[in-house]
Order: structure tokens, then C-alpha cells, then sequence
């Protein structure tokens, strides 16, 4: 129950524009489905935004040598690359962005929000030079999520939660809460009951509008350290 890919891209520019004071950018789009509508998505906030897109080039899902790519990108001279796709490639590209002197910065959306950018491009390649946006909010900053945490932490072994670990015990709740109000697992009775009611839970209040679509869709800003994403700031 986090963001749509929509809102991942959108606030993502975003933030690169009014945080980050980002000014050019690139877009490096991998054709699937989901980088598709992240990379349009970024596109038309970023414009909307100020944000001048200088560059825009597309890669294969399979690819991982992005040099010829990055190379082009490079004599665009953009303050940020925007990657539509996931950490399997972003991680690599930040490699070889490091290897080819690019300082730019790296952004995506949750398909980079994983210890596997830092692991995969090896070495200091990624740090605060990273930025992606996550569905959810930042459940450290209310009660409810902070006892989330800590019985997350305590059930496994003291690891931190997984990247949508809140989302999925809030839905399986909401799913309950859903079924205990129509008094009933028949679909179409839970999905009506869903429609008309709320969720207050460990990372937020969920409700829907009439076209089924979350009333508000939080959404987490992270950038790395340590090689693991770090939230900065939610909205």
C-alpha cells in the first residue's frame, strides 16, 4: 500500500528541484513497465518544476556495461542522472559513473532504495551522490511506527524492517478490519467496506477515493549511508 509509480517519479523531481536545487537533468529510462512510467513521470514534474531535461537515453533491462550511455550523458553536462529501473543496473551505473568522473547525482525511484545499489557498485560509488524515493512515510517519526520497529527488530533477530514490511502488516490489518466490517470474505462485500472506511496504522492513515486510489500516498526521500538507504525526509 505505498505510493504509486506516479508519485515516486513526481516527487522525486520534485525534491531535486527544491531541495537539492538540482537545475539539468538526464533520464535514463530501462523500457520496462515500471522505469517507463517512473522515467515520464520524473520527466514531466522536472519540467513542471524548472528542471531542464537535457538528455534522454534508454537501455535494455539486461544491460550492464552503460559507458557508451553515461558518456553521451556526461557531455550534456547534467547536475543529476534520474534512472528508471533497478538496483540489479543502478548499481553498476553508479560504478561506472564514479570510473568516468560524473559527478552527478543519481536518483530513482524504490527499484534503487536497496543495500544491493550500494553492494553491487563495489567500493565509495554510492553515498549522498544517491537519492530515491519510497512509498510510505517515515514510520520512526510517530509512536505507532516506532513500536512497529521495535517489535519487527525484537521478532527477527534485531534486524531493522525490510523495505515494505510496515506496508504489508498495515494491509493485512486493513484487509481484517475490511472483512470484520462487512461481515464477510466475499470480495466484492470487502472491497466496498474498504472503499468506505480508514485505517489508522503503523505507518499512516489509510482511505480511499472513488476511483479506489489511496486518499493520500506518502512518500520517503532517501539517500545512502554506510551502504544502506538512509530517510531524509517524508511528504
Amino acid at each position: 500500500m505505498g505510493a504509486a509509480d506516479t508519485a515516486l517519479g513526481v516527487k522525486m523531481a520534485v525534491y531535486a528541484a527544491k531541495e537539492l536545487k538540482v537545475k539539468r537533468v538526464a533520464v535514463i529510462d530501462d523500457r520496462s513497465a515500471y522505469g517507463q512510467g517512473l522515467a515520464q513521470e520524473f520527466s514531466a514534474a522536472g519540467k513542471a518544476n524548472g528542471l531542464e531535461v537535457v538528455k534522454t537515453e534508454y537501455v535494455s533491462g539486461q544491460a550492464t556495461d552503460f559507458t557508451p550511455v553515461l558518456t553521451s550523458i556526461k557531455a550534456a553536462k547534467p547536475d543529476a542522472i534520474f534512472f528508471g529501473g533497478y538496483s540489479a543496473q543502478a548499481g553498476p551505473m553508479a560504478r561506472q559513473m564514479k570510473q568516468l568522473g560524473i559527478t552527478a547525482r543519481l536518483l530513482g525511484g524504490d527499484g534503487l532504495c536497496s543495500s544491493e545499489t550500494a553492494k553491487l557498485a563495489g567500493g565509495d560509488a554510492v553515498g549522498e551522490n544517491v537519492w530515491c524515493t519510497q512509498g510510505g512515510a517515515m514510520i520512526q517519526r510517530a509512536s505507532e511506527g516506532q513500536a512497529f520497529v521495535a517489535a519487527y527488530r525484537a521478532a527477527n533477530g534485531q534486524r531493522d524492517p525490510l523495505t515494505y514490511a510496515v506496508n504489508f502488516y498495515d494491509a493485512v490489518h486493513l484487509m481484517a478490519q475490511a472483512m470484520q466490517s462487512a461481515g464477510s470474505a466475499d470480495p466484492a462485500k470487502v472491497a466496498e467496506a474498504l472503499q468506505k472506511g480508514s485505517y489508522k496504522g503503523a505507518a499512516g492513515t489509510y482511505a480511499f477515493d472513488d476511483k479506489r486510489d489511496l486518499k493520500s500516498s506518502p512518500v520517503t526521500v532517501f539517500t545512502f549511508k554506510g551502504g544502506q538507504p538512509s530517510a531524509v525526509t517524508s511528504y
